[in-house]
């Protein structure tokens, strides 16, 4: 038997410190994401060079018969569980064992595949001041693996400059210790757009500067709930003579369209701000290893108008059905934002980015000067049904993280996160014994002689989930890895003119269509980002033909790539992803000339005036291997 090729690859993921002793259960486990060993027996015609030359096109054909293209991909990919363990005074347990573990996986137990204790030593003092200066990657490489990575996210939608400068010098005060404790830290404010403040950095000086920076910016100003509650509170009462009746049945048409209108502006902003977490934890996911997210925010409404939609419905269910509302059930169904929250958890959870948060007690801050207050009790019960914190509890325990709702508990946090990054376990195990997508995950001590905090939700990533980390990673921190060699040129640029009804922000009125109120929410930014011309760049891409893998068949040898551009302008405007993908036929008979030239591909992508950073991901779709590259353009 004759092989004209074996090919065996070790797929190690340097990012995340991949090693053959995840099998094993090695001490180093926690640097583990996932284990791949793929071997691939190829033999095609073009492989039989070496036969006699007496072997005929029969005998040819008869050795390809006998030794037929074979694929043979074995993969461990251990899913890991970092584990918080503390006594009932919070300090950590130290010495515990795998089996006073027990892991549960959607109610089933779960074997742990490997176990390891962490107490990771911290950076010294001449080794930190060596990194201050240093860029991103230098400190994804030089810095110790079993350290995090510190992300600190502000929230720029509701907190007031006073309170986030409150809480950001709780975090500058504990900048040292923090940094002494992670591999470096990031700064990034949430808003209308993710804005990335600073990537990795380790010098405090910079770090302290960008914070304060971002502390006194204002927060984007939106109107209050309570308003609309006190005018259901104080409207007309559904009794009284026809021409009364008249009168409320108005009133009660007038507040549940304001309630529908704030309801939909609510949720708008809770899926805005979800989708830019989600995003920046696909960033996180290439970095490798485990991220600490110390998130300042208020929080977000994920049920909204729920407490107003009560009130109306207490007070005007006698023109519920003449109005349109069934219940308060289906309105709330329609108007939820939950399930932004719930993809960033689990979205966090596959990722190993845990969230410790800090509230302030601006929840009630809104534009429009002060509100009316004649009732105390009556705003504090608005508070309690609406405490838009709710969702930064679940966000921390869901992802084994910490919380403290208000100032004079940031301290107490910052102490508990500083313990948590010094001391945890790290337990994995096989996600192929799980049959489900999305699955709980449950670990408690069998003795129940302490607490446990640990991710609490699974997912299993896709390699479109995958592709878009790299890309997004390229995108905001400038990480980027390039193994087979993939060029990147500028092509053409154009620029396309708005259609003229573009222009005419009062079309819909002149034909008589009327846009359905949760068409509202966010039309007037997409008009006026419609005025704007566009500018179409075209990207060109080149890959050796040597570099991608190629499976043979009787007549050509195939492969497929898979591709993710995106872009980013310097005030934080994105461009549209444009995904493709590449699919190769090669000839049998080209293939070792084909070997010496390159793939090509290219795509146009819409950029935004000024500055702009593309970002692209390529894909070879049969080894797997992507590349990312970036660079900068002015349109």
């Amino acid at each position: 038997m004759i092989f004209g090729s074996v090919i065996a690859r070790l797929y190690a993921d340097a990012r995340r410190g991949l090693d053959k002793d995840t099998l094993s259960g090695g001490h180093d486990m926690n640097r583990f994401g996932a284990f791949r060993l793929s071997v691939l027996f190829m033999l095609s015609s073009t492989m039989l060079a070496g036969l006699p030359e007496s072997s005929t096109g029969e005998q040819k054909s008869a050795a390809n018969a006998d030794l037929p293209a074979l694929i043979d991909e074995i993969a461990v990919e251990l899913v890991n569980v970092d584990v918080v363990a503390v006594d009932r005074d919070g300090q950590p347990l130290r010495g515990l064992t795998q089996d006073d573990f027990e892991l549960r996986v959607s109610g089933r137990p779960a074997t742990i595949t490997a176990f390891a204790e962490i107490e990771p030593a911290p950076i010294g003092e001449h080794a930190a001041a060596s990194l201050e200066g240093a860029e991103t990657a230098e400190l994804i490489s030089a810095s110790p693996g079993d350290l995090p990575y510190l992300l600190v996210l502000v929230d720029g939608q509701q907190m007031l400059p006073p309170t986030k400068s409150r809480l950001v010098g709780d975090v500058i005060a504990s900048m040292d210790t923090l940094l002494e404790r992670s591999r470096g830290m990031m700064v990034a404010t949430l808003g209308r757009r993710l804005q990335i403040d600073q990537t990795l950095a380790r010098d405090p000086r910079l770090l302290e500067s960008v914070l304060r920076d971002v502390a006194a910016r204002g927060p984007v100003a939106r109107a209050t709930p309570n308003q609309l509650l006190r005018r259901i509170e104080q409207g007309v009462p559904a009794v009284g003579d026809e021409q009364a009746m008249a009168r409320a049945m108005a009133e009660a048409r007038t507040l549940m369209a304001d309630i529908q209108s704030t309801a939909a502006q609510q949720r708008y902003d809770a899926t805005v701000v979800g989708s830019q977490l989600h995003e920046l934890i696909e960033s996180l996911a290439t970095l490798g290893g485990r991220t600490c997210v110390l998130l300042i925010s208020e929080g977000l409404v994920t049920t909204p108008t729920e407490v107003a939609l009560n009130m109306w419905m207490t007070k005007y269910d006698v023109f519920s059905q003449e109005i349109g509302v069934r219940s308060v059930e289906d309105e709330l169904g329609r108007l939820s934002a939950g399930t932004a929250i719930n993809d960033v958890i689990e979205s966090a959870a596959s990722n190993r980015v845990t969230f410790y948060v800090m509230a302030g007690n601006d929840s009630g801050i809104r534009a429009g000067g002060a509100e009316t207050r004649s009732s105390a009790v009556f705003d504090a019960q608005v508070r309690a049904l609406t405490d838009p914190k709710d969702s930064l509890r679940e966000l921390a325990r869901s992802t084994g993280g910490d919380f403290a709702l208000s100032p004079d508990q940031a301290g107490h946090l910052l102490d508990s996160m500083i313990s948590d990054l010094g001391h945890y376990y790290s337990l994995a195990f096989d996600p192929r014994t799980v049959a489900d997508r999305n699955n709980r995950v449950r670990v408690r001590l069998r003795d129940r002689k302490g607490q446990v905090r640990h991710l609490q939700r699974f997912r299993r990533k896709t390699q479109e989930q995958v592709l878009s980390e790299r890309a997004f990673a390229a995108l905001h921190f400038d990480v980027v890895e390039n193994p087979i060699g993939l060029a990147v040129e500028l092509g053409q640029r154009s620029v396309v003119q708005p259609a003229a009804e573009a222009l005419d922000p009062d079309r819909d009125r002149r034909v008589g269509r009327r846009p359905a109120r949760k068409e509202s929410v966010g039309r007037d930014r997409a008009h006026r980002k419609r005025r704007e011309p566009r500018v179409m760049q075209t990207v060109k891409l080149r890959v050796p033909i040597s570099a991608l893998t190629l499976l043979p068949d009787a007549e050509n040898h195939t492969g497929q790539m898979s591709l993710l551009v995106t872009a980013r302008s310097d005030d934080d405007r994105r461009s549209p992803p444009v995904r493709a993908t590449i699919p190769l036929v090669i000839p049998n008979a080209e293939l070792l000339q084909s070997m010496s030239r390159r793939a090509g591909a290219q795509i146009d992508i819409e950029l935004s005036p000024g500055s702009n950073k593309i970002a692209v991901a390529l894909r070879d779709d049969v080894a797997r291997t992507i590349a990312t590259v970036n660079l900068v353009v002015d349109a």
